[in-house]
């Protein structure tokens, strides 16, 4: 049978009356270009080759429509310019601006990111870190401080990958690190609550080892000392970073007399949990309970009030994340580790009452 398909389609499998495409290769490209595979190769590579066998790879290319595939170009190469973005739980949105920022950087400067989970109760990290290592990344972003608990950090520093924390970092060590004021952010949170009047608080607050947490938590102290509140005016309760865990610390706040006049939350999980529990309540947002938060959601604008919260500029973070583990992978001479802190913004609404008046 005369083949009357078009060149470009001769790379395809007739099968019951469909073209089934296959991508074209080096070596298809090598053969109607008249030149070797090895040309080609140098050629995709960017390594220099003749003007006239340049064009006629290019020309071959356009024609046969090849589209090179990175994975096997990484497995050639052994490296790549690659990001390691790696996360405990992959189905938190939390960070998604921040990565969008990371993204949107390294990009620009011809990286690309790799979306990783990571599980922190393996203490023996060499498989994960050998599945990096098989990926060619150049260094990673770390969004939990979890894995100084394992050998992950050792690993890497044997290789020289570079890494750098955002958001949170190991207590013990020195580090990369891009994160929120939350001290500060934290402190001025509650002087804002103390200068409407508010002497009570129930705070909900996450794991005291976790640094983030701890820095908040301090502010907030800090703040309470040094405007005179009491110690027994204050109520903590601790929980896990999930929704679920505030319930049963909500709850506990609620049922205490005198109630506390403000109820605030160290994160975003433990908010949810307050706007339901005092709802089922029956309790009335601010007249009987104010409410405030760190971070923000579409979820705290549409609530009536709305919720005072403590924003943080996450796709600040994310950019100088990128930023800052750009110039670590790029620089001959390693500077001394560097703490950048991005300001929060409190933005005030009507969930937390003025008691002055």
């Amino acid at each position: 049978m005369m083949n009357i398909l078009p060149q470009r389609y001769r790379h395809a499998d007739y099968y019951r009356g469909e073209f089934k495409m296959k991508n074209a290769t080096i070596n298809d490209i090598a053969h109607e270009a008249g030149v070797s595979s090895a040309t080609v190769s140098k050629y995709l590579n960017g390594k220099k080759i003749s003007d006239a066998n340049a064009k006629r790879i290019q020309s071959s290319i356009l024609h046969l429509h090849y589209v090179p595939n990175p994975i096997a170009q990484l497995l050639r190469k052994k490296t790549s310019s690659c990001i390691a973005v790696i996360l405990t739980n992959m189905c938190d949105y939390f960070w998604g601006n921040s990565c969008n920022e990371i993204e949107n950087f390294l990009l620009g400067h011809d990286y690309s990111t790799l979306l990783q989970r990571f599980d922190p109760s393996i203490e023996d990290q060499t498989d994960f870190f050998n599945f990096l290592m098989s990926t060619g990344i150049s260094g990673c972003i770390l969004l939990d401080e979890t894995s100084a608990q394992t050998n992950l950090l050792d690993l890497l520093h044997s290789r020289g990958i570079p890494y750098v924390f955002m958001d949170s970092c190991p207590a013990a060590g020195s580090y990369d690190l891009v994160t929120t004021s939350n001290y500060h952010s934290s402190y001025r949170a509650t002087e804002y609550l103390i200068s409407r009047g508010h002497r009570t608080f129930g705070v909900l607050s996450g794991p005291q080892t976790h640094y983030t947490n701890a820095e908040r938590l301090r502010g907030f102290t800090d703040a309470c000392k040094a405007h005179g509140i009491p110690k027994e005016n204050i109520q903590i309760r601790y929980g896990s970073f999930r929704v679920e865990a505030g319930y049963p610390m909500v709850q506990d706040l609620l049922k205490q007399r005198p109630l506390p006049s403000v109820l605030f939350s160290m994160n975003y999980y433990y908010m949810v949990s307050a706007i339901q529990e005092v709802s089922a309540k029956g309790l009335s947002v601010p007249d009987d309970i104010s409410l405030i938060t760190f971070d923000d959601d579409d979820l705290f604008q549409t609530v009536n009030p709305p919720i005072t919260v403590i924003r943080q500029d996450l796709p600040a973070i994310g950019r100088d994340t990128a930023e800052l583990l750009y110039r670590r992978i790029t620089e001959s001479d390693p500077s001394a580790p560097e703490f950048l802190e991005i300001d929060a913004q409190l933005i005030q609404r009507g969930s937390v009452a003025n008691l002055t008046r």
